[in-house]
């Protein structure tokens, strides 16, 4: 069976941008991979840039970086965040699954 792959994904918002920017801390390189106006938008890009990361690691035959921690996503900060600038977020659950779900 296949070793199961954690990774980080950050979204965060950026007051300079004024969008959601998101990242992947696990991974060399840039430090944000994608972006979108809504969080949902963002996790959404970032579930598909993650996934584009992995392919190109395989298609390289690069190794894929191993983590050392489970899945970390500050849902309190994305919260917190959202609703000062007035905006909801979904369920920090449903968010923590889908990445969870592409991880395995």
């Amino acid at each position: 069976m296949p070793k199961k792959l954690k990774y980080q994904m950050v979204i965060q918002w950026s007051e300079d941008d004024d969008c959601f920017l998101v990242g992947f801390p696990d991974f060399p390189g840039q430090q944000w991979r994608t972006h979108s106006d809504t969080y949902q938008d963002a996790l959404n890009n970032g579930i598909e840039a993650l996934e584009s990361l992995v392919a190109a690691y395989q298609a390289t035959g690069e190794p894929l970086i191993e983590t050392l921690e489970e899945l970390q996503i500050v849902a309190n900060l994305w919260i917190e965040t959202a609703e000062k600038h007035g905006r909801k977020l979904p369920d920090a659950d449903l968010a923590i699954a889908k990445v969870k779900l592409l991880s395995q």
